[in-house]
């Protein structure tokens, strides 16, 4: 059975990977169970709902995080001038947005766009 799927990520072992095409009927299973979960978090266009959850000793870069990828990293260029804000004046890290999830050449996780 080969199939794709049309979500961007899948969990396995801590680490978020990229689906493209899936051999093994059971892990086409869980593929689309972990979508099925996620869909709610997702728009249209791609973008997945996540919280940021951990900023960098000089708050150059960050961590966010949601149930279907449990870390990616963001740069602080990505991190708006409000929500620095917000975080300053709230003094917690849980705030919710939109990111836009790629990988990099090593397969690590980052935010390469929010809203």
């Amino acid at each position: 059975m080969r199939a794709t799927i049309d979500m961007p990520y899948s969990l396995r072992h801590g680490v978020c990977t990229k689906i493209k095409y899936r051999h093994i009927e059971e892990n086409l299973k869980k593929d689309i169970k972990a979508m099925l979960s996620a869909f709610n978090t997702f728009t249209k266009d791609g973008f997945h709902q996540m919280e940021l959850w951990q900023l960098g000793k000089n708050k150059d870069y960050g961590f966010v995080r949601s149930e279907y990828c449990p870390k990616a990293f963001m740069g602080k260029n990505k991190i708006s001038v409000e929500l620095m804000d917000e975080i300053k004046r709230n003094g917690h890290y849980q705030k919710k947005f939109l990111c836009k999830i790629e990988t990099d050449e090593t397969g690590q996780p980052y935010v390469a766009a929010t809203k």
